[in-house]
């Protein structure tokens, strides 16, 4: 083993502080172990200069003032290391839980609203704010700074505008649109401009801010500023979609009642006015309760638009906690299957048609009709019943005239 000389150790340290060691601990620390690497390796046949070129890679990845800047970093930032792995485990559990949380919420399966909202409290206010204090810490120009804190802000307000659009709580457009804003007259400038000045990355910049200038385009038009006119619309329609032919139907059923002295014709005539009466009132007791602002009944229910006014489905008013249906709808069922037993027989050889009532007790009637339907849903099933119901009482009021 050679022994390094007192001129050589010098030539070592000069080394070391010209590329970028500034600290004097650090500097004799590096100096300590590359001297102890040369003697431990240095043969004769090989001259000092050529092993320190040799050995002084070992230390570094690109260059030697990465251990000054690393050591900086952890001196100023203690738990450097257990924020990154927390950085890293957060983002993980947040990925996870989107990915997870959407697979249920498209198959409409429990725990879809408790996935999304642990993702997205996660990554909003665990994993961006981390990765933004730590890369601030890394870089040095203000510029930068302000664009990560910008960029920060804009993923976390579209995180949760995500989430308050699935989740249907207000709010949820003004905080995309506050996002998009942010992203494309704020965030964009900043980033295109500074990165643009450097030629090393104006390449990267300007295809990030096209890809980014693009994402913000499609976003825009996933945001409902107006609301949906299709919906508002579509609510009236659902209510009034079977008036006129309903009306037709009970004209002529009227016609033939009152020209009829028969009473079996008197009956059916009764027999569906009185289900007819049940399904107003079926509606009655759904609709009656259109404008409310609980929070915990409307989890997991399917926003509906009424004159621009936001409401949400009823399914809570039908099904119970385990999803079983309350009582208002198994007796609305019960009269329903009252009237086609009654209805049940033949005309000219064919069966009464009552193809929205149920078939029988035991069927899964209930959650076809209303089980995560919207309001527009729900009143189309309801008017279809009437519309059966009145085509039923004609068939069997010809066929009693005959």
């Amino acid at each position: 083993m050679n022994v390094l000389k007192d001129e050589q150790v010098q030539f070592i340290l000069n080394d070391i502080r010209r590329n970028g060691i500034e600290l004097e601990d650090l500097q004799l620390s590096l100096l300590d172990h590359i001297c102890c690497v040369i003697e431990d390796e240095w043969s004769t046949n090989v001259s000092f200069e050529e092993k320190y070129k040799e050995i002084l890679p070992r230390f570094f990845k690109k260059n030697l003032s990465e251990i000054q800047e690393e050591t900086e970093l952890l001196l100023t930032f203690k738990n450097y290391y257990a924020m990154k792995k927390l950085m890293i485990t957060s983002g993980a559990i947040s990925a996870f839980g989107f990915f997870i949380g959407a697979f249920f919420k498209v198959m409409h399966w429990p725990g879809a609203s408790v996935l999304m909202v642990l993702a997205v409290t996660v990554f909003s206010f665990i994993f961006l704010p981390i990765l933004f204090t730590i890369r601030s810490r890394e870089v040095k120009l203000v510029r930068e700074k302000w664009t990560l804190g910008i960029g920060t802000v804009v993923g976390i307000l579209f995180s949760l505008s995500c989430l308050f659009k699935v989740m249907h709580w207000p709010g949820a457009n003004i905080m995309g649109v506050s996002a998009l804003a942010g992203l494309v007259f704020v965030f964009l400038p900043i980033h295109f401009f500074g990165g643009i000045k450097n030629p090393e990355t104006k390449t990267s910049t300007i295809v990030s801010s096209v890809i980014l200038l693009a994402i913000s385009g499609l976003l825009f038009l996933m945001v409902n500023l107006r609301g949906s006119q299709w919906s508002d619309n579509a609510l009236f329609l659902a209510i009034n979609n079977s008036e006129q032919s309903n009306q037709v139907l009970a004209d002529i059923s009227s016609d033939y009642i009152r020209k009829s002295e028969d009473a079996k014709m008197q009956e059916v005539g009764v027999k569906t006015s009185e289900v007819l009466l049940k399904i107003q009132t079926f509606r009655t007791y759904v609709m009656k309760d259109m404008d409310f602002n609980n929070a915990e009944k409307t989890t997991d229910e399917i926003a509906v638009k009424k004159e621009g006014k936001t409401f949400v489905s009823f399914m809570y008013l039908l099904f119970d906690n385990q999803h079983l249906p309350t009582s208002e709808l198994t007796n609305f069922k019960k009269d329903l299957l009252e009237y086609r037993k009654f209805a049940s027989s033949n005309v000219d050889g064919n069966p009464v048609l009552l193809p929205s009532f149920p078939k029988q007790a035991n069927d899964d009637w209930e959650r076809k009709m209303f089980f995560k339907v919207n309001l527009e849903g729900i009143l189309r099933n309801l008017n279809q019943l009437e519309l059966d119901a009145e085509i039923a009482q004609l068939a069997l009021l010809i066929k009693g005239k005959k």
